[in-house]
């Protein structure tokens, strides 16, 4: 490419287009590619080989405190001009500091589920509170619930009383049977 531009082949289609999008800039003795400034005062931004794509790109996201596809691109455009996202972002998809870095999703507290072995063996009681919208005299709901079988039953109560939740309780298991284990997180 270098031979292109400084024209020692013969000029066809592609030395004119070469030309057109880079020039030549002799740095201490040496040939470099950069992109074509308008102005002689703008920095020149390098055309980078394929050897140095993956050092440049190194060095920047180095310097950039191993920020992301945009910082990284960022700072690098400004220097080099054939570097593309898509090149940066193939870059982090394999950076060791970056992968050990990102977020693994939190395993948080794992709850076994309660297991039945029949019907009847495990019930959970539960009350409502429903003073702000009583019905009549009835304040509370009791919710009585089979594990095995998701089945609920529910009562109103007209207070928290022992004896009235025992009176209920009575009621239900006339009709299923008592279970093994009664769980309530009622005291």
């Amino acid at each position: 490419m270098i031979s292109t531009l400084a024209g020692q082949q013969t000029k066809d289609r592609g030395y004119y287009y070469l030309r057109s999008r880079f020039e030549l800039l002799d740095i201490a003795g040496s040939q470099r590619i950069v992109k074509k400034r308008h102005d002689a005062t703008a920095h020149p931004r390098y055309l980078i080989t394929k050897e140095d794509l993956f050092q440049r790109i190194l060095e920047s996201h180095v310097s950039t405190g191993h920020g992301g596809v945009k910082k990284t691109r960022l700072g690098l455009h400004d220097k080099y001009c054939n570097i593309t996202e898509r090149m940066v972002a193939i870059f982090l998809a394999n950076c060791e500091s970056c992968q050990k870095k990102k977020s693994k999703p939190n395993k948080g507290l794992v709850v076994k589920p309660l297991c039945s072995s029949g019907l009847g063996s495990r019930g959970q009681v539960d009350l409502v509170i429903m003073e702000s919208q009583p019905d009549r005299d009835y304040v509370n709901i009791m919710n009585y619930q089979d594990h095995f079988t998701k089945f609920n039953f529910l009562r109103p109560l007209k207070s928290r009383t022992a004896a009235e939740v025992a009176y209920n309780l009575i009621d239900i298991f006339t009709l299923i049977g008592a279970p093994c284990i009664l769980q309530s997180e009622w005291s």
